[in-house]
Formats: structure tokens, sequence, C-alpha cells
């Protein structure tokens, strides 16, 4: 066997048997993780430590209308909007409208979701249910996978691999192949957001019966969950999350709370969880450095967090975000939404 038959054939990893006979499961992460590189403080770490406070620096529009899904990678901004267009700012100093990505005709489905690969791809998940990929270098279609029988709210990329999918659905589509898995092994009962991380782990979080849930998976054998946060005692979804810069830790954030996980235990609980009235994490992002992380709240918010303990460091009002990106050094925060805004956000 081969590529995915055989990724996923091996959907559970055991060790040697030992003296007693026993036979140990092995979870890559926990076992063996990668070094991360090492976190250097970010821009706007080092600010908000100096007394500075978050505030818009610009705000400019889309040109497409209303915005459907955000991704932002090194000064580049791509915005997925309602009219089915996928496009790109430029933003290194001041925003400037880029490339359009070549989506064919008219009417074609709305990105709902969107990812950058690091060979320099633009991933889309859509509201027919396919994926399709985009050279960022110059705009131009790559492919088009369809996935599901239905829109597709959430995606990532690592390497080869692509997850995503819906509700209770998920799976893993091999790029090269256009394959995609069989549906993985899951209890959330609606699928919020997913994210690959260091160690070759795969988080996908949701919600179960109402409570929040995170999974974590081996990406090289997905199919079957190897930790797991559920708490049955809190209310609420876990819409969004990001994985710390040295892959240590989950920052959450859903129907009025955040909170912060040990990225290889996370059925130990939170490290910290903080209730927060009114805010509705859609977009959470970690900063380069360690010490903040920052949500994006559907209710007209960007807000700044503790990495370590959860506390609360600062909001900043914006229009009613769908989504949160940085850029690399930390120094912005972009944001947009049914106003067909782009915004940033950096500390002053």
């Amino acid at each position: 066997m081969t590529g995915p038959t055989l990724r996923f054939a091996l959907f559970t990893l055991l060790a040697a048997c030992g003296t007693d006979g026993k036979t140990t499961t092995i979870d890559p992460l926990v076992d063996a993780p990668e070094q991360p590189p090492p976190a250097t403080r970010s821009a706007i770490e080092v600010c908000i430590a100096g007394g500075g406070a978050l505030a818009q620096a610009w705000a400019t529009g889309n040109q497409h209308g209303a915005v459907t899904s955000i991704v932002v990678t090194g000064t580049t901004v791509v915005l997925g909007s309602e009219d089915g267009s996928v496009k790109q700012w430029k933003v290194a100093s001041s925003p400037s409208y880029g490339t359009s990505f070549d989506t064919g005709e008219t009417g074609r489905p709305v990105s709902n979701a969107l990812a950058v690969s690091a060979d320099g791809a633009v991933i889309g998940a859509d509201a027919s249910g396919a994926v399709s990929e985009w050279r960022l270098s110059d705009a131009k279609p790559m492919k088009t996978t369809p996935v599901i029988a239905a829109p597709l709210v959430a995606v990532a990329v690592d390497g080869g691999q692509v997850a995503t999918g819906a509700g209770t659905d998920l799976r893993v589509v091999d790029r090269a192949s256009g394959a995609a898995s069989p549906k993985l092994e899951t209890t959330l009962w609606d699928l919020h957001a997913l994210s690959f991380g260091f160690g070759g782990a795969l988080f996908t979080a949701g919600h179960n019966y109402g409570t929040p849930q995170i999974e974590r998976r081996d990406a090289a054998a997905p199919v079957a969950v190897v930790d797991r946060w559920s708490d049955l005692t809190k209310e609420g979804h876990v819409r969004a999350f990001a994985v710390s810069a040295d892959g240590t830790r989950v920052f959450a954030g859903g129907d009025g709370f955040v909170a912060v996980l040990d990225a290889r235990n996370l059925a130990a609980g939170p490290l910290a969880f903080t209730p927060a009235a009114g805010h509705t994490a859609v977009g959470v992002v970690a900063l380069s450095g360690t010490e903040l992380f920052a949500t994006a709240g559907s209710e007209g918010t960007v807000q700044l967090w503790n990495a370590v303990t959860g506390v609360h460091v600062t909001t900043a009002s914006v229009a009613a975000p769908i989504g949160l990106g940085v850029d690399a050094p930390g120094e912005q925060l972009y944001t947009a939404g049914s106003d067909g805004q782009l915004r940033a956000i950096s500390c002053r």
C-alpha cells in the first residue's frame, strides 16, 4: 500500500511488545515531539508591555462586498467574498489591492474557509463541498476536489494534506492524488474549526451536545482521536482556536469564554478558563511570542489575552468580524466582515 491508503490503514501506531507482553499505543506528539523554533516577542507584545493599546490602523473597502473568509500569510491577506470571488491584498505598509484568483465563471460557490500552504498554495473550502487550490504567486487555479455533498465550514493544510469538513463529517484529502479519506471518528456534533500543529498533530473543535470540545489526532493516522477535551459542565461551542508558536498550548474561544490548554494533554482540562460574557470568538490567533493571544468576536471586538493565565488584557472595537489573522512579525491583526471592510488593528 502507498499514499493515503497506507496512511489511513495505519490508524494506530503500536510499539513493540515489552517484556510484560503488553502492547503500548504511541502518541507521536507526546512520545517524540518535534522541536519548534525559538519564540521571539511579537511587536504587539512589546508594545503592550510598554503601555500601548490596540487601535484601528486603517480600513479599506473590499471590492467584492461582504467577506466570508480570511487568511493571512506574511504581508498578504486573502479574502473570500459573498460573490464567490477570492482575492488578495498586499499590506506591507498601506493596503494595496492585488490580483483576484481565477475562480472561473460567475456564480462560483462561496469559499467559507481559507488556508495557505508552506509551498505557496491558497486552499479554499467552499459551499459546494469542494476544496480548491490556487497558486499564491500568480493567482492561477491548480485543482478542485469534491469532498462531501454539503457546504464545508473549515480547512487547514499541512504539507500534502488538507483537512476539512462540516457537521460530523471530517475528512483529510491527499493533495497529490485528490483522494479523500473515509469519515474520521469523532464525537463532535458540529465542526467549527481545525488546525494542524507541531509534532504531527491535527486538532478539531466544535461542540458535543452543546458543550465545548477539542480533539487531537495523529495527522499521519488521523482516523482515531488520541486526546480530547470535553467538558460537560460548561455550555457553549468552541468556535475558533489556534496552536501556540512553540506547539505546546491551544488557545480556544467560543460562546462567552476563552481557554488555554496543554496541546499534549487536552484531557487534563484547561490550564486557564476565562468567562467572557458577550464575547463570541469567531477567530483566534497566537502571536509569534509566548505572552499573548488574540480573539475576534462576532459582537464587534478584537481582544488580547494572557497566553498563560487567560486573563483579559485589552479590547479594540471593530465592525463585526468573521475571522482574524496576523502578519508574521505580529505587528498587525486583520479582520473583515459583512460590512465589506478589511481592517488592520495594531498597538500604539
